[in-house]
C-alpha cells in the first residue's frame, strides 16, 4: 500500500488569493483605474483591453472605462486563440476611423 494522499487544497475563486494573477495581488489595479480616469478625462482614447480581467475594466457601474465604440477586446496573449485574432491592427482600424495615424507596433531589435 502506497502512502495516504492528503485531501487537494480548497480552490479560492479566481482573483482571490494565492490563486489570482500575479499582477491583480501587486495593487496594479488601483493604479491602472487611475491612469485610465485620467487619459479618459484627457482624451478620447482607443483602449486595447486583452484578457478577461481587463475586459471587466467596461462592465458595472462605476467602471474605469465608460461606454464607448473605443474599445478593442482580444484574448490575453497567454491564450491560444490569441494569435490570429489581429490586435493590433484592429486598434489601428479604430484610429484610422477616427481620423487618427496608426500606431507602429513593431519592436526594434
Amino acid at each position: 500500500m502506497g502512502t495516504p494522499r492528503s485531501p487537494a487544497p480548497e480552490r479560492k475563486p479566481y482573483g482571490a488569493g494565492r490563486n489570482a494573477p500575479f499582477s491583480s495581488r501587486r495593487g496594479w489595479e488601483r493604479f491602472t483605474d487611475k491612469v485610465i480616469e485620467v487619459v479618459v478625462r484627457e482624451g478620447d482614447p482607443v483602449f486595447l483591453l486583452m484578457g478577461k480581467e481587463a475586459q471587466r475594466k467596461t462592465q458595472g457601474e462605476g467602471a474605469p472605462i465608460p461606454g464607448s465604440a473605443n474599445v478593442v477586446e482580444a484574448p490575453h496573449p497567454v491564450h491560444p486563440t490569441f494569435l490570429g485574432s489581429r490586435p493590433f491592427s484592429r486598434v489601428n482600424r479604430r484610429l484610422r476611423e477616427l481620423g487618427r495615424v496608426g500606431m507602429d507596433w513593431s519592436l526594434e531589435s
